[in-house]
């Protein structure tokens, strides 16, 4: 019981002229240029759509990007803070040489 089956004598029954050249059924029934023509209207569209992606990833920030601007923005904040914190020991260093 196998579910093979012997194909040998249909191959005999085909004539070399149909072998490689189809049937008359699809996608050889006269359909192709058609298809093709579609195909080509569409493989436009799909390049307008591509040329805009495209252009859109070029103004978009990568992961770098990000990354690059995420330290630069907490140095700054490192900065800021540190400086922030020495005026106010200077400030408080002054006060207190000030005040007797």
């Amino acid at each position: 019981m196998s579910n093979v089956r012997d194909i040998t004598e249909r191959l005999r029954r085909l004539s070399p002229d149909t072998i490689g050249h189809g049937s008359g059924g699809p996608p050889y029934n006269g359909d192709m240029e058609a298809r093709v023509a579609k195909l080509e209207s569409t493989a436009a569209e799909i390049r307008d759509r591509l040329t805009k992606i495209e252009v859109r990833l070029d103004t978009t920030a990568t992961k770098e990007d990000l990354h690059r601007e995420m330290s630069a923005q907490t140095w700054r904040l490192v900065t800021f803070v540190s400086s922030l914190g020495a005026a106010l020991v200077a400030a408080t260093f002054f006060i207190a040489r000030s005040v007797h």
